[in-house]
């Protein structure tokens, strides 16, 4: 359809949605008319609703892309990138989509999964929870009585599920008795 054309002095919203407009218009009239749009800066005046050349950038370069001379490349050795992900916190939407995962270890429901990742400091609770009730029962007994041959090997692994739901149960049992109230002024429960 042509090249793009900048448009400067905008100053309000009102201004952007009338310029945009009047560019489109202009642009169809030139389009329609069999010509080509010129790729090129133009000014829009708030009082005539029209815009006007500034200046053409037919032959140039687009000066956005050429590298600035007083700020020198940024270089980021590997270990640098990896130590500046690892001290970024996982972001709640990708904490929800592990703990909803199908396939995943957690395969929480996804009104559960937001409760979690509502805040990271539930978050952790819960993957506290989690982690220590795994490595208690790597250690404990199976069940109440001594189980035999294939069972005895049976180890016990305590379900995400269940885990999440008590955590989510205990904040807001505690949420509750502080009457402390949940997200847009409703009560928790």
């Amino acid at each position: 359809l042509g090249e793009r054309c900048e448009v400067k002095n905008l100053n309000s919203f009102r201004s952007i949605a009338r310029a945009v407009r009047r560019e489109a218009a202009r642009h169809r009239a030139i389009i329609t008319a069999g010509g080509a749009v010129e790729r090129q800066t133009r000014s829009f005046d708030p009082a005539t609703g029209q815009t006007s050349v500034l200046r053409s950038k037919e032959a140039l370069l687009d000066y956005r892309f050429m590298p600035e001379p007083d700020i020198p490349p940024v270089v980021l050795l590997p270990a640098q990138l990896a130590a500046i992900r690892a001290a970024v916190p996982e972001l709640p939407s990708a904490a929800r989509a592990r703990l909803t995962d199908p396939l995943g270890q957690h395969r929480l429901a996804p009104k559960l999964a937001e409760a979690v990742v509502a805040h990271t400091s539930t978050l952790a609770y819960y993957e506290a929870a989690l982690k220590a009730a795994t490595e208690g029962a790597e250690g404990a007994e199976t069940g109440a009585e001594t189980r035999s041959g294939a069972d005895a090997e049976e180890k016990v692994v305590p379900n995400p599920v269940d885990v999440a739901n008590w955590v989510v149960g205990e904040l807001v049992g505690a949420a509750k008795k502080a009457g402390v109230a949940g997200g847009k002024g409703a009560p928790l429960g």
